[in-house]
């Protein structure tokens, strides 16, 4: 397989290229994210704390859960 086609490029541990499937790919994305974590580098922390990693805004976009917004008073009529 040509290196540009491969989804591992330059293992940091055998510094070659491989092609992951299945578990493998989940096992490397998480030692590649304690990793960070571990020498504390900032996508490493935001992994951590479950906040956005690649720049997204965080004040009105990917909220999980219910929605949040401003909820419009009722205006109670006299009768």
């Amino acid at each position: 397989m040509p290196w540009w086609l491969v989804n591992r490029q330059r293992d940091l541990g055998t510094n070659e290229d491989a092609h992951i499937v299945a578990m493998e790919v989940k096992m490397t994305r998480d030692d590649d994210i304690s990793r960070m974590a571990g020498i504390k580098a900032y996508r490493g922390m935001r992994h951590r704390s479950g906040h956005k990693v690649r720049g997204q805004r965080l004040r009105s976009n990917g909220r999980k859960g219910s929605t949040l917004g401003v909820e419009k008073k009722k205006i109670l009529k006299k009768k």
